[in-house]
């Protein structure tokens, strides 16, 4: 996903799979991150996850937990076939079914389509780089 959008390859992208891989152990062994697969004869072919987090409530936002969702792929062959949709659907309602307020999610420009049509909107979050 990283290399597909040029954000990551070579070293720096073995580097950020060992340490997401570490991460996400410790995460679904201890219950903030779930994920989803659709799959076919035992072969993956596309996957989304959530990470939930504690937060400081806000007015507009007064639930101590948020949603990320994370790691949202289809196979490049098999992109356009509702995979994507379906697995955000299920992420989505999982979500709703934990009583979470909210969700959120960083888009790819290729994503930003299905998360509009899915009812994602545009926040006010900026970043600023610490290296």
């Amino acid at each position: 996903m990283f290399d597909e959008m040029g954000l990551a390859s070579g070293a720096a992208l073995e580097v950020v799979e060992r340490e997401t891989q570490a991460a996400l152990l410790h995460a679904m062994t201890e219950g903030y991150y779930r994920h989803w697969f659709a799959e076919d004869g035992g072969a993956i072919l596309a996957g989304a996850g959530v990470m939930i987090a504690r937060w400081l409530p806000m007015p507009q936002e007064p639930a101590l937990f948020r949603a990320t969702i994370l790691n949202v792929y289809t196979e490049p062959a098999l992109r356009q076939r509702g995979l994507a949709r379906r697995l955000m659907r299920t992420v989505i309602d999982w979500c709703r079914s934990q009583e979470l307020a909210c969700v959120q999610l960083h888009a790819s420009d290729a994503g930003r389509p299905l998360y509009e049509a899915l009812g994602f909107k545009p926040t006010n979050e900026m970043r600023l780089p610490l290296d």
